[in-house]
């Protein structure tokens, strides 16, 4: 008599006992079905099974040549392990469990649950920023930053700060330098720059296709960019290389985008109080092909500091 429909591994061994053993160590096995190797003379067979002949009866029958054997599986539907925890045999003991607790938990059953907060090696909420708060919850932990910080319940960083620096809206035109100029307030290090559009827009081709930073019929090639007084590139930062002298692309921003963030500048830029800087479209920038175009965008200028 065998057990079908139930095998979930096959093996060989050199002795029957081998069988009892791999299948008693094994969290999965309730049964085996053993029969001589047709393969490998004085070896044998074994079939590993997920169920038992009580279990599953219309699936014990006859086979010539296999025998059958069951086991008492404490690791059964997972035993008494509750939730998602994990049965597990202790070797080759028939009785012996343990459950493998998810982390957060402990106790035999998994069914306590541990305070990370009653210990400062099991939270980081207080290692960066003095202050914040660790609130427990179940399998895990929270941090509840500080104000002026933010995070992701597991670590708090600073909040990002965006500064405007111009006091009148910066209108860029697209023909003879007609940029937009704003003069720098105070010292400061720039990691990143953006513009916020206001009203207008710019175009290459036609009034038609005019949007916010560039010509409606190319949506994502962006038609602005930052100088300082020398015309020398600062936004995009020089050598990014998705600049294309006449336009460039960024990652979720187009020409209709409300805000154009440029790429992190690494390292910081440094800038020094009264140093002017001019937001330019680019035809009108390199003098090339700008009679064509149209239109006029304003908006406000941001940086954020480090």
């Amino acid at each position: 008599m065998v057990l079908i429909n139930h095998l979930f591994r096959l093996l060989k061994a050199e002795m029957p006992i081998l069988c009892l053993f791999v299948c008693k160590s094994n969290k999965d096995c309730v049964s085996f079905n053993i029969a001589p190797s047709n393969e490998t003379e004085g070896w044998f067979s074994c079939e590993l099974n997920q169920a038992d002949r009580y279990s599953s009866p219309q699936d014990f029958q006859e086979r010539k040549g296999f025998s059958y054997r069951g086991i008492k599986n404490p690791c059964l539907n997972n035993g008494l392990c509750e939730g998602n925890k994990t049965c597990t045999r202790l070797g080759y003991d028939l009785t012996k469990y343990t459950c493998l607790c998810p982390n957060g938990y402990f106790g035999k059953n998994c069914e306590k649950d541990i305070d990370e907060c009653a210990s400062s090696n099991l939270h980081n909420c207080t290692l960066e920023n003095p202050g914040v708060k660790c609130n427990n919850t179940p399998g895990s932990f929270k941090c509840i930053c500080a104000e002026g910080h933010v995070g992701d319940g597991i670590n708090c960083a600073k909040k990002v700060s965006w500064i405007k620096i111009n006091i009148d809206p910066v209108c860029v035109g697209v023909k003879n330098d007609e940029y937009g100029s704003v003069i720098v307030p105070f010292d400061v290090k720039v990691k990143q720059l953006k513009l916020v559009h206001l009203s207008g827009g710019v175009s290459m081709l036609n009034p038609v296709t005019v949007q916010n930073w560039g010509d409606n019929s190319y949506p994502h090639d962006l038609n602005l960019v930052i100088t300082d007084r020398n015309n020398d590139l600062i936004a995009p930062y020089p050598g990014y290389p998705r600049y294309y002298k006449y336009y460039l692309t960024i990652d979720k921003i187009t020409v209709s985008s409300p805000e154009l963030i440029f790429p992190i500048s690494d390292p910081p830029l440094p800038l020094k109080k009264d140093d002017k800087l001019r937001v330019w479209f680019t035809r009108d920038l390199h003098n090339r092909g700008e009679g064509g175009s149209y239109g006029k965008t304003c908006c406000d200028l941001y940086i954020y500091c480090v």
